[in-house]
């Protein structure tokens, strides 16, 4: 995973009051007709922040993370604009409900495809009271969900939690089993020792017997240690996941598509997980791989309610599944929110 920081962007307000007020009509009355939606171009008076040297070590597709705050719930958004400098950026957006004038929160704007060349990164339609502090990539495979801890003595900055992976690999060691040589000593030969008898003229000695000394050396014993007995682990009998606890809808607006929609995400479970079904309204609505911990859902329509469950599955195992998270979406003008 690669570490890619926007640090410290500093917001440009509008100067007045009536050309914010325009400016949003401008914004948000056609936003699949006019060019803003198509070429990121921000509304007069919102104002753009860029970073023209958004490195990256790999190319690839990219999750986008802002953290922010906003003044009230309808300044509340900041557009986004990102991809290789040599190629067409892609628009997003990022905010929504759930936001504060006090308190930093991170927004998922969207995945964008960057290149280890070179990338260029802009916020435009900065709002008024809309306030950016960071803006961070994470490879879009990573299911992190960024922390707002910031450790001045240790140089940790919000986010850095989903900035780093360590992966560690285990070789296993093997130990042969000993050969075993016996040593045999040999039996030794027996030694007969013969004295003749002395001569005489007038005596004869006969020959004495000879005395015969045999040793005898016994037969080594050879110990041999048998093989242990390898254990067998039992395999353990699948189990079905825990959790996730609860599913967090945000509403957000795609500004390619010109419409709202609806960003799930949740925690990931516990214990071993194949991958997560999302429910709407009690039918299955997704079927997400382990590593995917968020749903985007375009299918919406105003005043109507929708009732979401996440399911975390273990290949047939199915978990009990997160508390059911029902909203509506409520529009004022060109304006909605969930409720």
């Amino acid at each position: 995973m690669n570490k890619i920081i926007l640090d410290r962007l500093l917001l440009i307000s509008a100067s007045a009051v009536f050309c914010v007020i325009s400016s949003l009509i401008s914004l948000f009355v056609l936003p699949v007709a006019t060019a803003q939606a198509a070429s990121c171009t921000p509304a007069t008076g919102l104002g753009t922040a860029t970073n023209t040297s958004f490195p990256v070590t790999a190319s690839g597709t990219y999750k986008l993370w802002v953290r922010m705050k906003a003044a009230d719930t309808v300044n509340n958004t900041v557009g986004l604009k990102a991809g290789a400098s040599n190629a067409v950026a892609t628009c997003l957006s990022a905010g929504g409900t759930n936001l504060s004038s006090t308190t930093w929160e991170w927004k998922l704007a969207g995945e964008a495809a960057l290149s280890s060349a070179g990338n260029t990164v802009t916020l435009f339609g900065l709002q008024p009271g809309v306030s950016v502090d960071r803006v961070i990539s994470v490879i879009n495979s990573s299911t992190c969900v960024p922390s707002n801890t910031r450790i001045t003595s240790t140089n940790v900055e919000p986010g850095d939690n989903c900035l780093t992976t360590p992966t560690t690999t285990i070789t296993p060691t093997v130990t042969p089993t000993p050969t075993i040589t016996p040593t045999v000593t040999p039996t030794p030969t027996t030694t007969t020792t013969v004295t003749p008898s002395p001569t005489t003229t007038t005596t004869v000695t006969p020959k004495p017997t000879p005395t015969t000394t045999t040793t005898v050396t016994p037969t080594p014993t050879t110990t041999v240690t048998p093989k242990p007995t390898p254990t067998v682990t039992p395999v353990p009998t699948p189990t079905a996941p825990v959790g996730p606890a609860g599913v967090y809808p945000t509403l957000s607006y795609d500004w390619q598509r010109g419409q709202y929609y609806i960003s799930l995400a949740w925690a990931p479970a516990t214990g071993s997980v194949t991958g997560y079904e999302v429910r709407k309204n009690g039918a299955v609505a997704s079927n997400n791989t382990a590593n995917q911990t968020a749903y985007n859902d375009f299918a919406l329509r105003p005043d109507t309610a929708y009732a979401y469950q996440v399911v975390a599955l273990n290949g047939g195992l199915r978990s009990q599944g997160s508390a059911v998270y029902t909203t509506t979406i409520r529009c004022f003008w060109v304006f909605c929110g969930l409720q």
